[in-house]
């Protein structure tokens, strides 16, 4: 994992000078307004919403949005990073730092279901794409819709979240033009650090003391290896030698915007350098072994009026990358360090790299003469949008279409070699060491290729309709088509399709009610169970606007929301589990030559009942400001997640011959509170300041799941209520003290124990200790409690503020990575 720290920031900004001083504030991180009107600008901004957008103060949903003046500030290079500790209810789990590999999982208020995926859609200007397809600087503002409410117009997508992430555009006015370059270094958040070979060799010992076995060490070579400097008995320090401590990037982005009433436009131009920590890359005269990365990205978005009623959206986007990277893999690069003891073997013997017959791959050899790799990845995003406005024949009647082309494209090259090592098998008798050669040096030889292609297409129309009467009632309805489209040379194309609609109703603009309606489907399951509806309902109320309310002068705006629906999920894993599958299995031998024949034999059973997973969402919620300075949002939620899928083999004798399909029968309740506090205060023109908190906790509970019958006395190791993510094993709840100790405890069945060993706690009392001891181990797979902490002080034109993220609450299986941790 990388952690970013500024070395140098250096924001250089060419700007037209009538819009010099808009452009100033526009990169100010801390924005000191008149608190009056900071209260009327976050109740009137507007913030998008599923094919739409609405004011802050009607929306009856739970949503939350972070700007660009905020996202604009940090220093990372992924955007997913950027988000740490903003948005209340996202929780953000960062899982590897590799140059250009940046790997972040995204959950929208935790993990509520143990199938397949847990992932939001992700949807960039209203399609769904990827959150690394848009560099930071194009993005104007980042929306995570949580409830049913805010997601049920996406229908079978939409029960784990949805994230907008809407682009800039163009506004009307004289161009303007921001250039924004930034430099700094990247540093390992943690590296491990290894004891020196003596150390090493001391403690060796003793753990073949602890076990009764002789000593492979003697005190002759643990003064050699503490005198150093010998090939004989060597201290090499592998991470020093291939990890560097910092590595340099480099980021430059140029943007252009401005326009008129008929057209306006925002384009845009980026670059990213960046390199990677492996250290003594440039070995070889022609290539290095490094991770490197060159991303250029583009932007262009046209808002064009070509008619008095009709507007046009053209987006064209894309980005090119170039990646290097060593032949093997960072984590097995890694594992080298760990593997390979730092006295085995001198790193070079002579100017050739050291070894043994039990230890071919020198770390340094790994990395830099194994060859290295070269990727090449570019797409291309296209969206074209249009929209009629009926006001002269039907006054607030809009209708449109909407179209969209992406295409990716992804090339590796891999190149490969051999290298030899060279292996002390004596000593001469000139104190010169015989040497024996394993392996050899190979040539750097092209060995395999890819290229994968991906096209991705949408298509949408739409009917609106917004209109106010009498001053008191205000109705606003959407009816829309959507089909899209995922083509790979992988598999067969992945379709979907929802017809939605969503109308909106606000009396005297206090009272307010929404009800969305979809019917959407995917082709992953039988014509059948193909299509499901998806309801939900939200209402508001707006405190403030009632005359009971108006002596509450600190109480600025109050608003009481709350929502139901369910909505649903098709990303199951499990594509045309309807259909009899058959799959090549065994041979045979025909003939009297014998020759071999192939058969094949039915896969897992088909279950034409498959359906998509459904979530029963509540949402209750208030949303507040007071003082003119101080805002609060609070809610709570409750999910149900039901139709999981579940392994039918674990109820189901083995004796019954076939693979069984999993089936809709798992049950998740998922719970919890949300709370942000956000506190700006202006003392005059020249000096304020802002505080923000933000917080999640939740918890879940797996209520159905199938599972295979277990002993009346082992009834604690059903994974049925408990949480998602829970470790199932061994309790500790100590350390042997002495042989007495040993002797008075529960014998246990993994082995002898000494004094010191772990002592386990006999779950079921049967006096001994083995599997069925183990037992569900506190914590989720997901941090279940989330918080963020933001400041920002600013004096003239000179502003600072940071960002704190902590998360709690989950669990770390470092078996996960056996050669590191059980040693």
């Amino acid at each position: 994992m990388l952690k970013y720290i500024i070395i140098i920031c250096c924001l250089l900004k060419a700007i037209v000078p009538a819009c010099a001083q808009e452009q100033a504030n526009i990169k100010s991180n801390v924005k000191m307004v008149d608190t009056v009107s900071i209260l009327k600008n976050t109740l009137n901004r507007i913030v998008p919403i599923a094919y739409g957008s609405q004011k802050q103060r009607n929306i009856t949903s739970s949503i939350s949005t972070v700007y660009s003046d905020k996202l604009s500030n940090t220093s990372v290079t992924m955007l997913s990073n950027s988000l740490f500790g903003l948005l209340p209810g996202l929780v953000v789990k960062e899982n590897a730092g590799e140059v250009g590999f940046y790997s972040n999982d995204l959950y929208v208020r935790g993990q509520s279901s143990f199938g397949n995926s847990n992932a939001p859609l992700v949807l960039i200007d209203g399609f769904e794409r990827n959150s690394n397809d848009i560099t930071q600087d194009d993005i104007e503002s980042v929306s995570v819709l949580k409830d049913a409410a805010a997601t049920a117009m996406y229908g079978v997508r939409g029960a784990n979240g949805v994230i907008l992430i809407t682009s800039k555009r163009g506004r009307e006015g004289k161009m303007k033009i921001v250039a924004a370059l930034e430099t700094g270094l990247s540093t390992p958040t943690r590296m491990p650090s290894f004891v020196n070979s003596a150390t090493y060799a001391q403690m060796y010992n003793t753990a073949l003391s602890n076990d009764g076995l002789p000593l492979r060490y003697t005190s002759a070579d643990i003064e050699g290896y503490q005198a150093g400097n010998s090939i004989y008995y060597p201290d090499n320090q592998w991470e020093k030698t291939l990890i560097r401590k910092t590595s340099p990037y480099k980021d430059f982005n140029v943007s252009a915007s401005g326009g008129d009433k008929s057209t306006k436009y925002y384009a845009s131009l980026g670059y990213l350098g960046n390199e990677g920590i492996f250290n003594n890359t440039n070995f070889n005269d022609k290539y290095s072994t490094n991770s490197l990365l060159d991303k250029f990205n583009f932007r262009t978005n046209l808002d064009i009026k070509a008619f008095t009623n009709l507007d046009i959206r053209l987006d064209i986007s894309g980005q090119v990358n170039r990646r290097n990277l060593p032949r093997n893999s960072t984590t097995d690069i890694v594992n080298s360090l760990y593997q390979y003891p730092q006295n085995e073997f001198p790193e070079f013997i002579n100017g050739t790299l050291g070894g043994t017959s039990a230890f071919l791959q020198n770390p340094e050899g790994f990395l830099n003469r194994s060859g290295y790799r070269k990727l090449h990845d570019e797409y291309y995003q296209t969206g074209l949008s249009t929209q009629y406005n009926f006001q002269n024949a039907f006054k607030g009647l809009v209708a449109g279409a909407r179209f969209a082309y992406d295409n990716a494209n992804a090339i590796t090259e891999t190149y490969s070699r051999s290298f030899a090592v060279s292996e002390i098998t004596g000593i001469n008798a000139d104190q010169t060491p015989i040497l024996t050669v394993r392996g050899a040096d190979g040539q750097l030889s092209y060995s395999n290729g890819s290229n994968a292609q991906a096209r991705h297409t949408s298509v949408e129309g739409f009917v609106g309709y917004d209109r106010t009467f009498a001053n008191l009632h205000n109705f606003k309805a959407l009816f829309m088509y959507h089909q899209d489209r995922l083509m790979t040379d992988e598999s067969s194309p992945v379709n979907n399709q929802f017809y939605s609609g969503r109308l909106n109703y606000a009396y005297k603009n206090k009272y307010l009610a929404e009800v969305i309606l979809s019917y959407s489907g995917s082709e992953a399951f039988a014509p059948s169970n193909r299509f499901n509806l998806f309801p939900a309902a939200s209402l508001g109320w707006i405190l403030t606007e009632e005359k009971f309310m108006k002596k509450f002068t600190q109480v600025d705006f109050l608003k009481l929301r709350m929502s139901a629906g369910i909505v649903g999920n098709s990303m199951v894993g499990s594509r045309f589990a309807y259909r009899e599958q058959y799959s090549n299995n065994g041979s045979y031998n025909f003939g009297t030559n014998i020759q071999t024949n192939y058969g094949i034999s039915e896969s897992t059973l088909a279950n034409p009942n498959m359906s998509p997973e459904k979530a029963l969402k509540i949402d209750i919620g208030m949303d507040a400001m007071f003082f003119n300075s101080l805002s609060v949002n609070a809610g709570y939620f409750f999910q149900r997640r039901y139709n999981i899928l579940t392994s039918l083999g674990n109820i189901t004798s083995s004796v019954f011959g076939a693979p069984l399909p999993s089936v809709n029968a798992g049950v998740v309740y998922n719970q919890g509170v949300e709370l942000a506090l956000n506190y700006k205060k202006t003392i005059n023109k020249s000096l304020g300041g802002l505080l923000g908190f933000n917080m999640l906790y939740y918890t879940n509970k797996i209520n159905q799941i199938n599972e295979q019958p277990l002993p009346a006395n082992s009834a604690y190791q059903y994974q049925k209520g408990g949480n998602l993510g829970q470790v199932l094993g061994l309790k500790s709840i100590g350390f042997f003290k002495d042989q007495q100790d040993i002797n008075n405890s529960p014998v246990q069945q993994y082995g002898p124990v000494k004094p010191g060993d772990i002592k386990y706690a006999d779950t079921n009392n049967d006096g001994v200790i083995n599997d069925f001891d183990r037992t569900y181990l506190s914590g989720y797979a997901v941090p279940n409690v989330d918080l963020g902490f933001t400041a920002g002080f600013r004096y003239k034109s000179f502003d600072v503020s940071g960002v704190l993220n902590a998360q709690l609450g989950t669990n770390i299986y470092l078996g996960d990575a056996p050669s590191l941790f059980w040693p």
